[in-house]
């Protein structure tokens, strides 16, 4: 047995404790502090419990990013379930065979459908008063079961243990600068679904009881203007997003606004693709923010390698 505490519904606890009232989320028109995110994953774990689900049994969840993708996933893990992330763009024959291949017993969903492959379906996160189930936390038992495209076949489960998924948050946290402290504000436009969204987001806004800003999906110019108005201090990105930000500026014919949104970055970085020089030019010279590159793979929760740890951007 582990430690109990390292799952990131035990970091939503925690964080909960530390700062109550601080601001945890901003979704659209949603906003809560980490007290009452906290209530909220109670209430979805109290749901979970309520369907009649046993401590280990697989939760599919695919929703887009935003509070009920919280909500449901850190309720599940509070309920001792181990969450299966489905990516929103999947079509039926993929999802069936992740429902099918995770041995999923429920799938929360966005909107009503028939089951898939006889797993039950659940229209958003479950929510329910009763009490939060009591189980042994096993720290090295199955967190998240990340399903991960290799160069051939079918996407295969990767396990992640809520110890895995802690060792990274703290690695990444140790580097200089860190990459997110207590108060950044965070863009989580990457997908929750993926690991790198999932745990370098997410996760590491957990571990910190800093803010997360969400977007359920990428479009440059409103994400510009959410970082904008929202003063976003970090944001784990990609490629293609950087790219789009400054076709963006290219667009309106000045960089105006690409510096405005980039004038409060304490923090940016990016994965999952290599990062053109050009762009990373780019983004230093026009938007006078310095583009940290990294490189990880689901299986290792994820982040592997990171220029921050030799203090060089390139």
């Amino acid at each position: 047995m582990e430690q109990a505490g390292t799952s990131l519904a035990d970091l939503v606890r925690a964080a909960a404790r530390r700062r109550p009232g601080a601001s945890a989320v901003v979704a659209g028109d949603q906003r809560l502090s980490w007290a009452e995110l906290d209530g909220a994953v109670d209430r979805a774990a109290a749901g979970f419990a309520a369907h009649g689900l046993a401590v280990g049994d697989r939760v599919a969840v695919q929703l887009p990013n935003g509070l009920d993708w919280l909500r449901a996933a850190l309720g599940a893990l509070r309920a001792g379930l181990v969450v299966v992330p489905v990516n929103t763009a999947y079509t039926d024959p993929e999802l069936e065979y992740v429902l099918t291949d995770s041995g999923a017993a429920l799938f929360v969903v966005a909107s009503d459908r028939a089951p898939v492959a006889g797993v039950p379906v659940c229209v958003g996160p479950p929510e329910a008063d009763g009490p939060v189930p009591e189980f042994s936390v096993d720290a090295t038992a199955p967190s998240f079961l990340a399903y991960t495209s290799g160069t051939t076949g079918r996407p295969r489960g990767a396990i992640l243990t809520a110890s895995a998924l802690r060792a990274n948050q703290e690695q990444c946290l140790a580097l200089t600068p860190p990459v997110v402290r207590e108060d950044d504000r965070v863009l989580l436009v990457l997908p929750l679904f993926h690991v790198y969204g999932l745990n370098a987001g997410f996760g590491l806004v957990a571990a910190t009881g800093a803010c997360a800003v969400l977007q359920a999906t990428f479009d440059p110019r409103s994400s510009l203007a959410l970082m904008a108005e929202e003063q976003v201090t970090a944001v784990p990105g990609a490629p293609p997003m950087y790219q789009a930000w400054l076709a963006a500026a290219d667009a309106a014919g000045t960089d105006a606004e690409l510096r405005r949104s980039f004038a409060s970055m304490r923090m940016a970085s990016s994965g999952a693709a290599p990062l053109p020089e050009d762009v990373w030019a780019a983004m230093r010279d026009r938007a006078a923010v310095t583009v940290w590159e990294g490189y990880g793979l689901t299986e290792a929760s994820p982040v592997v390698a990171s220029t921050l740890a030799t203090g060089r951007a390139k």
